[in-house]
């Protein structure tokens, strides 16, 4: 990331009180869907309740992990965000949604669920489709994905690239280095991402609520 790109990013301060309001936001939904009540619920009540209880966990994970300066455990949270947002936006483009939440209900893969185009719902799938309502839902998933897996972003966190680019050895970095926590501009970026990838879900609840309550506006 340049100095410029860096400098452009909101303070580490600004993004834990957006992290606030984001819990309190989906808090507010949350409370709305479950008033619902079991007797009335529908299959994609479930589904955005669920959502919502991940959304949640998944804030004050974050907001952990930025504590402890974790990157290893924070970032594959962002991909968690973007992944919750991915299977509820996917409710929109199957035929039948009560069979949706039915089939993952009884463990079945999402990815082997198919849209109403006979498509499917791999994550590959799903993010290109979101990405044409959010344009940088891919990045974020592509992004994020690498820390979830073991990969070159662990493999490079203790290399010296540096050594290797002057001299083509590979040599480790020193052991400050390695045990170093979150540098604070990834941290950064890290939460804007999470922040971007929360505001998917709400839009997607907002989506739900006006189509489950039509015409009542924000209130219940």
């Amino acid at each position: 990331m340049s100095e410029e790109q860096i400098s452009g990013l909101p303070r580490l301060s600004e993004l834990v009180e957006v992290l606030a309001g984001l819990s309190g936001n989906f808090e507010e939904h949350f409370e709305r869907a479950i008033a619902i009540g079991m007797s009335n619920i529908l299959g994609e009540d479930h589904l955005v309740i669920a959502a919502l209880r991940r959304a949640l966990d998944n804030v004050r994970g974050i907001v952990a992990m930025a504590d402890q300066k974790n990157i290893f455990c924070g970032v594959p949270i962002v991909r968690f965000q973007i992944d919750t947002a991915m299977t509820l936006y996917g409710r929109r483009l199957v035929a039948d949604v009560d069979d949706y939440v039915l089939h993952m209900m009884k463990g079945e893969e999402r990815r082997k669920y198919k849209d109403r185009d006979g498509e499917k719902m791999t994550d590959a799938y799903l993010h290109k489709k979101l990405t044409g309502e959010h344009e940088h839902a891919s990045d974020l998933y592509s992004g994020s994905s690498g820390f979830v897996h073991f990969s070159t972003q662990h493999l490079h966190r203790v290399l010296d690239l540096d050594y290797y680019k002057r001299t083509g050895g590979l040599a480790l970095r020193s052991h400050d280095e390695i045990v170093a926590g979150w540098p604070n501009e990834e941290l950064r970026a890290a939460l804007l991402h999470f922040v971007y990838a929360s505001h998917v879900i709400l839009s997607e609840c907002e989506i739900w609520e006006k189509k489950r309550w039509p015409g009542s506006g924000s209130e219940r």
